[in-house]
């Protein structure tokens, strides 16, 4: 579980809170940052034809879209961009590493996203208010699974809970819960039989 994070009403440095602030690739952005995104399943609907209802399968969790917006308002914010921010977040040195890098944000640090990818990075624009304007895309960052190892032999044998200790013939033991027929494949499943 992540940590508390700070409130966005709490200021901290002239007038900014920590909302307004952002560290990427331990380099703390002097400008303000405007941070968006979320986290997501990668969920498949199955709905049978003319039947009611649907299934679902829940595919795992989807690595977080996030958005920065970065507000270049004096020279040391554009300094800090061209000099510290950018090079580290996109090498320009042939065959330069692009690697993840961590995010601080109370934003989607609350979320428990905090290492990322940049995908894209946006020229300066300059507004009618002569204040620069930069949007980086980046999307989160996982370590590449590891691959699930299957046991030796069939896998599970299935047993009717009510009959576990009968130690005779197995085929149609009376069950205290079920009464003869047994549990449904569907009580079994979700009892973790």
């Amino acid at each position: 579980m992540p940590a508390n994070q700070p409130f966005w009403g709490e200021v901290v440095n002239n007038g900014a809170t920590y909302w307004d602030l952002i560290i990427i690739a331990d380099l703390e952005f002097v400008g303000f940052a405007t941070v968006t995104g979320g986290v997501s399943r990668d969920i498949q609907v199955n709905k049978p034809k003319g039947a009611d209802g649907a299934t679902i399968t829940d595919n795992g969790y989807k690595p977080a879209k996030i958005s920065i917006t970065l507000k270049l308002v004096q020279q040391v914010d554009w300094d800090s961009f061209q000099n510290d921010l950018l090079p580290s977040i996109h090498p320009r040195r042939k065959g330069g590493p692009r690697t993840p890098v961590v995010l601080t944000h109370p934003a989607l640090n609350v979320l428990g996203v905090s290492r990322i990818y940049f995908t894209s990075i946006g020229a300066p624009v300059i507004g009618s208010d002569k204040i620069g304007t930069v949007k980086l895309d980046a999307i989160e960052w996982f370590p590449a699974p590891k691959p699930v190892k299957k046991a030796a032999g069939k896998g599970k044998t299935k047993v009717n809970p009510g009959s576990i200790g009968y130690a005779g013939n197995q085929t149609n033991v009376p069950d205290a819960v079920y009464g003869s027929q047994g549990p449904s494949e569907f009580a079994l499943v979700g009892i973790g039989f």
